[in-house]
């Protein structure tokens, strides 16, 4: 009898156990810290790999020092520096964009019952898109993160293409008159985009991974001036020199994630 009672004991404690929940991870929130850095290609960070695609883990102190190095380019240049809070398992997209048209064409449509050129305009999205999602570890110790950055620009300024079309005039009461020569301006933008993309990357909590993105012709700005004469009003440009050229640029994006528990 004690035998039977003891099994059913065990039978009932078996299952309470079995029907809990596991722990809820809900109140957790993942902070991401992320920077986008733009450096000319020959120029070597500390700490951050070379090939497009490559992935090295730093602490706080190397991270600092590979900041100091960005900072001590004259070329170099920290595009986006975006911190956002999550809850774990949650995807978040940020997009720092903007939209511009261009007359890329002439489609010829008849209006009215007569044939008339009508420009076509095309909207090119230009910008930042920042995909990230993460996952704590069941110790909260490391974060598994998918990152996803790309990059959007129109290079260069766009040209203006004439091109000149026959168009005859409708007047009022529906008459035509003789075809004019009409010039439209057509536009030909060059869109660059540039990607960074991990998936499954584990990184410790309050860790640092610099990801090596790729590299793009930019034209990049340089400032040189006389370090007292140069903030003298009126006098400050006759001592300082600006020259704009064309640099090889490699991407460098860093992901700082952290878990954070909720009280």
């Amino acid at each position: 009898m004690r035998y039977l009672l003891l099994c059913a004991l065990v039978l009932f404690a078996s299952i309470g156990f079995a029907d809990q929940p596991p722990a809820d991870d809900s109140e957790l929130s993942l902070v991401f810290e992320t920077r986008v850095i733009a450096i000319p290609a020959e120029a070597p960070l500390p700490g951050c790999p070379q090939k497009e695609g490559e992935v090295a883990f730093l602490n706080e102190a190397e991270v600092k020092s590979l900041l100091q190095a960005v900072q001590g380019n004259r070329k170099a240049n920290i595009l986006q520096a975006p911190k956002l809070t999550t809850f774990n398992g949650q995807e978040a997209v940020i997009r720092i964009t903007q939209q511009e048209t261009f007359v890329t064409g002439i489609d010829v449509k008849r209006i009215n019952g007569v044939s008339t050129g009508v420009p076509r305009n095309t909207v090119v999205e230009t910008g930042s898109i920042f995909t990230l999602k993460g996952a704590a570890s069941t110790d909260k110790r490391f974060v598994e993160a998918n990152v996803s950055y790309k990059n959007t620009r129109v290079d260069g300024p766009v040209e203006l293409m004439p091109v000149i079309k026959q168009i005859a005039p409708v007047f009022e009461g529906g008459s035509q008159g003789k075809p004019v020569a009409v010039t439209q301006f057509l536009q030909s933008p060059k869109v660059e985009t540039v990607t960074v993309e991990k998936v499954g990357l584990t990184i410790g909590s309050g860790g640092h991974a610099v990801i090596a993105g790729p590299s793009y012709i930019a034209e990049v700005r340089e400032e040189m001036s006389v370090p007292v004469l140069s903030r003298v009003p009126y006098l400050s440009r006759m001592f300082r020199t600006v020259a704009y050229t064309k640099t090889n640029m490699r991407t460098v994006l860093i992901v700082s994630p952290k878990v954070i528990e909720a009280n």
